[in-house]
């Protein structure tokens, strides 16, 4: 059945923590704590059915991109670099579990019960290392940290990881974009610059075929990005 993002449930209505009643220094006031919590639970009962209808409120589904890197190219001659591979910056938008979806350029929506195993930063992040691990272009390719000893540094912004939907009949599109700079640290000079956009169709109207399209955009974006690093770095380097 094809997903309707019309039909889940509001996560607008939430029942918090009955208030807290203070008395004066040294008062107690036991009964009106009690009609004040039994006044709270009628109404957390009330919100739940208007919100629910009385049903169940569906559990949460949680998904990961489903990247696998090429396989590592037999033999060849690694440059002697260690490169440096900072985690991706980006906006809140994506540094946080739940599913992005746009009716509008410029609007953020949120999938109410779809959730991303980790934040898309840290998911692109990783297949991105993993990229430029398999390519066997360079000697090592290491998580950056600041005490780390690399010959280059990459570091980028996670700019979209979204689904993109044009309106009414128009097909949904899987949308990955990585701005980055690659980093001389030893000189404290920029080397290169770029940026890499991959979009992808997304067949049907199910989460699943979104997380699909968006692996694959995801593969793309960091396949085309691994190719510009590999031309900005100098051969032989050093």
């Amino acid at each position: 059945m094809a997903f309707d993002r019309s039909h889940a449930h509001s996560t607008d209505g939430r029942c918090g923590r009955p208030p807290v009643t203070r008395g004066g220094p040294g008062r107690r006031v036991p009964g009106a704590r009690r009609a004040a919590a039994g006044l709270w639970l009628a109404a957390c009962g009330l919100l739940v059915a208007a919100c629910g209808g009385g049903g169940d409120i569906p559990e949460s589904r949680i998904y990961r991109i489903g990247y696998v890197p090429p396989a590592a190219a037999p033999g060849g001659n690694p440059l002697p670099v260690t490169l440096g591979v900072a985690g991706l910056g980006g906006p809140e938008t994506y540094q946080q579990e739940r599913l992005v979806y746009r009716t509008l350029p410029h609007k953020v929506a949120y999938y109410p019960y779809d959730r991303w195993e980790v934040p898309p930063v840290e998911m692109v992040t990783d297949a991105l290392i993993r990229q430029l691990r398999a390519g066997g272009l360079y000697r090592r390719v290491v998580p950056y940290s600041r005490d780390g000893q690399v010959d280059y540094m990459l570091r980028g912004r996670l700019l979209r990881f979204d689904e993109e939907d044009g309106g009414p009949g128009t097909p949904w599109t899987a949308v990955v974009e990585i701005d980055y700079q690659l980093v001389d640290p030893q000189k404290g000079q920029v080397v290169s610059t770029g940026l890499a956009r991959a979009t992808q169709p997304v067949q049907g109207r199910q989460v699943e075929a979104i997380v699909a399209s968006l692996t694959a955009a995801t593969r793309e974006a960091v396949g085309s990005l691994a190719a510009q690093v590999a031309q900005a770095i100098p051969s032989p380097a050093r």
